[in-house]
């Protein structure tokens, strides 16, 4: 995968054909601006400094977030700065991550041969988020490392969607070649401008997911507004909070993947509780016209979520009306909960841990969680 677990980009697991490409492509075609989009010429895109002067709360809270941090050189990435020596042993083959200088070094060995390179990328955020992977290349090609750091181990572990058998080769141990469509896709959900004019550029790129990631190429709104006009700038700037209900979901899960891209890719089990457009287009109380349920409603795209209980279910109660003695309900209001009004989230999106993932994610299908029930798909 390439990393990140809240982007949940499923890159090192789908095979050619890429599937997963040809999803999005559908869903943008037609579309003014779509994440993973790419059209646009690098000169179109202003950069997160430009968009500040006019919107300093918002940027100042975004930058502090895991999107604005999805990726990061391995020369500067924290994590791999504060682990100068990370190692794991799989079967005969043994791994390093090792600090030299400026770089971080990959090694790998059997024991009578091994193989070095140095790291080039970090998708992902560690640091007490989840964890990241590395990129590294060899003739001028991309490659997903075999192992990646896990928060919750503070060590490496294989790689999710790296297979977990002894692998056959010193070529095989070391990682995956990332085909181009699947290093777009990697790419361009923990980047902004990493596709410009339909070319994977990312010597170019602004690193991390920033403004224009979701509210595409502003070159031009920024000097419209600069040089003080008003009129159009709206037609210049992309606002996904224009979408309709459904749409906001589908362009979340242009990254986090919607319902149709985890059914047609078939991703089963535990392995899909991490792709939260999939799970909530799955509740039975997500509807695709009313906006109190789509992803907006309770993340902030601008800054990160509080983690606390309390806050979601005030979200939970703006449709789920608490009893006042009257029979009567507000119009498009829910049943109320027979048990309580405090903590929905926590009996209605339970967490799950998926298999080596050394994460647990919240469940987005709400529903009522009965004992012994099977994990739902």
């Amino acid at each position: 995968m390439c990393f990140s677990l809240f982007l949940a980009v499923i890159c090192a697991v789908v095979p050619a054909p890429i599937l997963a490409q040809g999803l999005t492509e559908q869903r943008v075609r037609g579309k003014d601006w779509w994440p993973t989009q790419g059209r646009a010429p690098r000169s179109a895109y202003a950069g997160p400094d430009a968009c500040a002067p006019c919107h300093p709360a918002q940027t100042a809270n975004q930058t502090t977030t895991a999107m604005a941090r999805a990726a990061a050189p391995a020369e500067t990435d924290p994590v791999l700065s504060g682990h100068p020596l990370m190692t794991f042993q799989l079967g005969p083959y043994s791994y390093s991550i090792r600090r030299v200088g400026g770089q971080s070094i990959y090694t790998v060995s059997d024991g009578a041969n091994s193989a070095s390179v140095p790291l080039v990328w970090a998708f992902g955020l560690g640091n007490g988020v989840i964890g990241q992977t590395y990129l590294y290349q060899q003739e001028g090609r991309l490659y997903e490392t075999h192992v990646s750091y896990y928060d919750m181990l503070g060590g490496l572990d294989i790689t999710t969607g790296h297979e977990r058998k002894v692998p056959a080769s010193i070529e095989d141990a070391q990682g995956k070649f990332l085909h181009d469509t699947v290093a777009r896709q990697c790419f361009a959900c923990h980047n902004t401008a990493s596709i410009t004019e339909d070319r994977l550029t990312p010597e170019e790129m602004i690193i991390g997911v920033t403004c224009e990631a979701c509210h595409g190429p502003g070159a031009k709104h920024v000097a419209l507004m600069t040089t003080g006009g008003k009129e159009n700038t709206d037609k210049l700037i992309f606002n996904p909070a224009s979408l309709k209900p459904r749409e906001q979901t589908d362009f979340c899960g242009a990254c986090h993947r919607t319902w149709w891209d985890v059914k047609l890719l078939d991703v089963r089990g535990l392995d899909n509780v991490r792709f939260h457009p999939y799970r909530l287009q799955s509740s039975r109380c997500w509807t695709a016209e009313d906006k109190r349920i789509a992803c907006q409603a309770c993340h902030d795209p601008h800054g990160s979520p509080s983690g606390k209980h309390v806050d979601f279910s005030q979200k939970c109660l703006a449709c789920h009306a608490t009893s006042t003695g009257s029979a009567e309900k507000s119009a498009g209001s829910a049943k109320p909960c027979p048990v309580g009004k405090k903590d929905c989230v926590g009996c209605h999106m339970p967490k799950y841990e998926p298999p080596a993932m050394h994460f647990t994610f919240t469940d987005h299908w709400i529903r009522v969680v009965r004992p012994g029930k099977t994990y739902p798909e």
